[in-house]
C-alpha cells in the first residue's frame, strides 16, 4: 500500500496528499444491501449527569444562605462529564441484527470556534463492537459558521465531512445548494442527497440518494428512530461509507 501524509489547513479539515486506502477492516460491507443506524441511551451516564446539575442548584442555594466553599467543589459526582454518543451499525432481520461497527462522537475542542455561533467540530471513530482501540475508519467534521452561500470547504460555508481511513482519503460530504454532496478521494461526485429545502432538513424523514446526473437511484436514507441506508446497486465499499456517515450526519443534523 502507498504511504499517504496528509496536510492539516486552518480551517481543520485535512488533504490527502497521494495512497490509496485500504477497505479490508470494512469489507463486510461489500455484500450488503443496507444498513441500520441506532443510537442507545446511556441510561446511567444521563442518570448521574441529572445527579450532578440537582446538586450543583441545592450547592448554589446553600452557598447563598451560608458563607463558605462550595460543596460542589468537593464532590466529584458535580464533575460528570457529558453522556458520551455512540452510534450502533448493524444488518439484518429486525429481530436478529447483527452488529458490524460502533461510531463514537468526540468534540472538538477549542478555544476560537466556543465563542462563535456555528456547527461544533466533531471527530468520529468506527471500531468493532469488541475492540473500542482500534478504527475501521474515521470522520473528520470540522467547525462551520453555517452559511449556505459559502462553499462547504471554508470555515464560513455549510457542512463539511470527510472520512479516512488512516491517513488515507476515502471521500467527503459537502453541504451544498441542492443538497449534500457526496465526493470520492478525487473530488468526483458520486451521490447527491436531497435535503427539505435549501440547507434545513427538518421535519423529513426520507432522504433520496440521487446520482451525478440527477436521476434517481431508487434508493434512500430513512431516519427514525432506527435509520435505514439502502445502498444503491453495485456501490463500491468507498461509496457505502460514504452514505454511512451521511446518514449519521443527518441524526446530528435533527439535534442541532
Amino acid at each position: 500500500m502507498t504511504e499517504m501524509t496528509e496536510e492539516v489547513k486552518t480551517d481543520g479539515q485535512t488533504s490527502a496528499v497521494s495512497g490509496n486506502a485500504d477497505y479490508s477492516k470494512s469489507e463486510m460491507l461489500a455484500e450488503l444491501n443496507e444498513i441500520f443506524i441506532t443510537e442507545p441511551i446511556d441510561l446511567k451516564a444521563y442518570c448521574l449527569k441529572a445527579l450532578c446539575c440537582i446538586c450543583e442548584n441545592a450547592c448554589d442555594i446553600l452557598c447563598d444562605v451560608v458563607d463558605g466553599p462550595n460543596p460542589c467543589d468537593l464532590c466529584c459526582c458535580c464533575n460528570a462529564p457529558d453522556p458520551k454518543r455512540c452510534f450502533k451499525i448493524t444488518y439484518g432481520e429486525s429481530k436478529d441484527k447483527i452488529p458490524l461497527f460502533d461510531i463514537g462522537v468526540k468534540a472538538q475542542e477549542s478555544c476560537f470556534t466556543s465563542c462563535i455561533p456555528g456547527s461544533p467540530g466533531l471527530t468520529l471513530n468506527a471500531t468493532l463492537p469488541e475492540e473500542k482501540n482500534g478504527s475501521i475508519f474515521m470522520i473528520n467534521k470540522p467547525f462551520r459558521m453555517g452559511c449556505c452561500c459559502c462553499n462547504a470547504t471554508s470555515c464560513c460555508g455549510g457542512e463539511y465531512m470527510e472520512i479516512l481511513i488512516g491517513n488515507a482519503l476515502v471521500g467527503s460530504i459537502q453541504e451544498e445548494s441542492d443538497g449534500l454532496g457526496l465526493r470520492d478521494a478525487n473530488d468526483q461526485l458520486v451521490y447527491i442527497i436531497k435535503l427539505g429545502g435549501g440547507c434545513c432538513s427538518c421535519n423529513v424523514s426520507e432522504f433520496d440518494i440521487i446520482q451525478p446526473d440527477g436521476n434517481l437511484t431508487g434508493k434512500a436514507i430513512i431516519n427514525e428512530d432506527t435509520s435505514k441506508v439502502e445502498f444503491p446497486d453495485n456501490s463500491p465499499v468507498s461509496s457505502k461509507l460514504l452514505l454511512i456517515s451521511a446518514a449519521v450526519w443527518l441524526r446530528l443534523l435533527n439535534d442541532e
